[in-house]
């Protein structure tokens, strides 16, 4: 499911739909992998991260979590605390959310 319509090159104007949790999931691993990523063409690496980092912010900005989190010393020699998450959280169910997307997602015909 990951990715089958996010990536794909439509047509003109041509959209194919993922849904919002697998995008996330995807620019944060583009994210965590650009360090290591030898482009041909850097411009398009350069506009894929800048697409993720703004879908990400607009995430954040729209579902904005109130849990409060921490940060400690654990080693008093270290330049910064380290981050102690100690707010309740509930997490999606995702093999429930992927099950239910993949059983409405979007059969794209290439043939057109």
């Amino acid at each position: 499911m990951y990715g089958q319509a996010a990536f794909r090159h439509p047509r003109q104007n041509e959209r194919y739909p993922t849904h919002a949790a697998v995008l996330w999931c995807l620019c944060i691993g583009t994210l965590a992998s650009s360090a290591h990523l030898k482009p041909d063409n850097p411009c398009d690496v350069q506009r894929h991260l800048d697409h993720c980092i703004e879908t990400l912010r607009r995430n954040t900005m729209c579902r904005a979590d109130a849990s409060v989190d921490t940060f400690v010393w654990t080693d008093l020699h270290a330049q910064k605390p380290a981050m102690k998450s100690t707010g309740t959280r509930k997490c999606v169910e995702w093999n429930k959310l992927e099950s239910w997307a993949f059983a409405r997602k979007t059969v794209c015909d290439s043939t057109r």
